[in-house]
């Protein structure tokens, strides 16, 4: 959830690919859905899973992370949530921090605005009542809405 990697590469980044004093994942054109280097800063939480982990080579995450995946949702009550549903997550909240498109579009290696676009930006209720309480709501509207006074009254 914190790399926004595509669930087929997840299972082959390997350990020559991370620089963790650095904070960084160098992952080569060959494994990348764009066949562009992956150059990105690693977040700090994954850092420290990284660190925790440390192995000299190897696969990272490997073939167990299907497992892993299935076991987790299943305990989490959530039978049908997917890897790529957690791909979707983590563009959904670079786009709610306000991150601009092309850096959204950087972490999660899209070249096609089109296709991020399409795919990616879904809106939900939270979205539009968010929208509307920016464009629409003065805090004090809001304050009388939630207290029930009719707006500018001083009762």
């Amino acid at each position: 959830l914190s790399s926004g990697f595509r669930a087929a590469l997840s299972e082959r980044v390997r350990w020559e690919h991370v620089d963790i004093e650095a904070r960084e994942w160098t992952i080569p054109a060959a494994l990348m859905k764009s066949r562009r280097e992956y150059r990105q800063p690693i977040m700090w939480c994954m850092a420290l899973w990284l660190a925790a982990h440390l192995r000299a080579e190897g696969v990272i995450f490997g073939s167990d992370a299907r497992r892993v995946w299935w076991r987790v949702r299943a305990q989490a009550g959530l039978p049908t949530l997917t890897r790529h549903d957690l791909r979707r997550s983590f563009i959904t909240r670079c786009r709610r921090r306000g991150l601009p498109i092309e850096i959204t579009m950087a972490l999660a290696d899209h070249v096609d605005l089109s296709t991020m676009l399409r795919v990616y930006r879904r809106v939900d209720a939270d979205d539009v009542r968010g929208a509307l309480r920016v464009t629409w709501c003065r805090r004090e509207d809001s304050d009388d809405m939630a207290t029930g006074r009719a707006a500018g009254s001083l009762a």
